[in-house]
């Protein structure tokens, strides 16, 4: 028997249906993907610049007072602690990053009064717009011997 219909069944035309919901479905949950992906791409640029721009803040030591622009080696600024900073923003973020600087001595030589050198720890963490917190952490140590005295 020799059928001479035109254009698509019902059952065609439901199975292409729900082929491209599947389909729509699936490119909506990637964009959501995508976006969530984004965003914590672009927080930890900038958590990274402000745990950058503190480090090099303690890279620019020395062991004079008279430097201009230095931080004193053995000056309260680089005393033994943990310095909380919160409530930090970057111009063109709508979010807040809070900073944790934590100096310990590290390198104590036998007759010194004071440490060699010091390891510098910043922590930086935020909380994203679904909730999720995210933290990035750096540490380096620094000699009390600039290069530049």
């Amino acid at each position: 028997m020799i059928s001479k219909q035109k254009g698509f069944s019902l059952l065609e035309a439901v199975i292409s249906l729900a082929v491209l919901s599947v389909g729509g479905l699936g490119l909506v949950r990637m964009q959501s993907y995508l976006e969530r992906k984004a965003d914590y791409a672009l927080n930890s640029l900038e958590a990274i610049a402000l745990a950058e721009s503190k480090l090099d803040h303690y890279r620019t030591r020395s062991t004079i007072s008279g430097a201009i622009g230095t931080v004193l080696f053995d000056g309260a600024s680089m005393a033994a602690g943990m310095y909380p900073e919160n409530g930090l923003s970057v111009s063109g973020s709508a979010y807040s990053f809070n900073r944790k600087v934590f100096i310990t001595d590290a390198i104590l030589l036998p007759g010194a009064t004071s440490a060699a050198a010091k390891t510098i720890k910043v922590k930086i963490d935020w909380t994203d717009r679904w909730g999720t917190p995210h933290a990035i952490e750096f540490k380096t140590m620094v000699s009390r011997f600039s290069e530049f005295n």
